[in-house]
């Protein structure tokens, strides 16, 4: 089996398995996880970016003529366009909804988005 085909197996979890390892999350450990899923619907009714702070990547806030990272406390003068796709995908057990960001989309879509505004 390729080292690529390993990865797509490694950690496999179906959809209920991810509500029970939420609800443990060590935040200081980081593990990765996959799960073969079907998408069955992209929720059209939001938008598929946002902006963010080039440094952190948190979402900014729209002052009057500029935008505001508070986790950084300080204005943005030229915030970075990241993707966000929240998506409901079914395995052979359940449903769940799932939000993909930046990269992760990026390689669904198969685009790379090297537009910085």
């Amino acid at each position: 089996m390729s080292s690529r085909m390993k990865i797509l197996f490694r950690n496999r979890k179906i959809i209920s398995e991810f509500f029970r390892i939420v609800s443990n999350v060590n935040p200081e450990v980081e593990k990765y996880y996959t799960c073969k899923v079907m998408v069955l619907s992209i929720d059209m009714n939001n938008d598929f970016y946002y902006k963010s702070c080039v440094v952190c990547y948190i979402k900014l806030v729209k002052t009057e003529s500029k935008f505001y990272c508070a986790n950084c406390s300080k204005d943005v003068d030229y915030p970075k366009f990241r993707y966000m796709l929240k998506m409901l995908a079914s395995d052979e057990i359940g449903n769940a909804w799932f939000v993909l960001f930046d990269k992760d989309v990026e390689k669904v879509v198969r685009h790379d988005n090297k537009t910085d505004v």
